[in-house]
């Protein structure tokens, strides 16, 4: 029962280029089977956003951008997503 607690985080980061699809599954496999990330998926159609939940007790937002700097792809934690007002009217 005890190993069912988990204290889970998102972090939203932004990849610097723009990856083939296949290059995009690698990278998210890549991401699910590390120790710690619960899940990873791109945000919506924007393919350059990458959306981690991860067990903060395993690991950190620090340690995920470095595994992927690690893996070739560079990225940094992405500006929060906002909808100008005239927008939304």
């Amino acid at each position: 029962m005890w190993n069912c607690i988990r204290d889970l985080k998102t972090c939203e980061l932004q990849l610097s280029e723009s990856l083939s699809s296949l290059e995009r599954d690698w990278l998210i496999g890549s991401l699910i089977s590390k120790r710690g990330v619960n899940d990873a998926a791109y945000c919506g159609a924007d393919t350059n956003r990458l959306l981690i939940e991860y067990d903060a007790d395993l690991t950190n937002r620090a340690r995920l951008m470095d595994y992927l700097y690690t893996c070739g792809v560079h990225v940094e934690p992405a500006p929060p997503s906002w909808e100008p007002q005239a927008a939304r009217a």
